[in-house]
């Protein structure tokens, strides 16, 4: 099933920091997207990114908050892919913390904003032997519930893209 980065990154930013590239909150998560130091630097070294030098020029860059953004959906979906979690789509979770008794079936959009709250290894431990770490706010399944009822995947996400492919072909055949 194929993802809409566009409406994940929206529904993120809204959460996350009412989509604000300039906030910094209390335990130092900056931007948009609200990334720790050790996320970036992770991203920076792993894939050879600009150097986003400190908080302040990170906060003020949003295209390297939009890279580094675009990066690290890129790292956790070949996280999800590499690690076979996508057996765990339609399992029911539960929100605990900030989003309490949201329920839904998990998709990839759960698995990618449980990831972004908690870690990669953190959503492998919560699929397989229920760890559900938290912020302070949120709980990973807090952010698996919610992003999973509020963003349906869809087979026919790339389907526009497959249409305007054999459109031109088919109207070729009928003149």
């Amino acid at each position: 099933m194929a993802i809409d980065k566009n409406k994940y990154k929206n529904l993120l930013c809204r959460v996350e920091s009412n989509c604000n590239y300039k906030i910094i909150n209390s335990i130092g998560a900056l931007g948009k997207y609200q990334f720790t130091l050790s996320t970036l630097n992770a991203l920076k070294n792993k894939y050879n990114l600009p150097a986003f030098i400190n908080s302040t020029n990170f906060i003020n860059r949003p295209d390297l908050q939009e890279l580094y953004f675009d990066y690290l959906v890129f790292d956790s979906l070949n996280f999800i892919a590499n690690n076979n979690l996508d057996q765990y789509k339609g399992r029911q979770v539960t929100g605990t913390m900030k989003y309490k008794n949201v329920q839904a079936p998990l998709n990839t959009y759960g698995m990618l904003a449980a990831i972004h709250l908690a870690g990669a290894t953190a959503l492998k431990n919560f699929l397989e032997n229920g760890y559900n770490p938290n912020d302070g706010n949120a709980s990973l399944s807090d952010y698996a519930a919610y992003f999973s009822k509020n963003l349906i995947e869809s087979d026919l996400t790339g389907l526009k893209e497959i249409l305007l492919a054999i459109i031109p072909g088919i109207v070729l055949y009928y003149i």
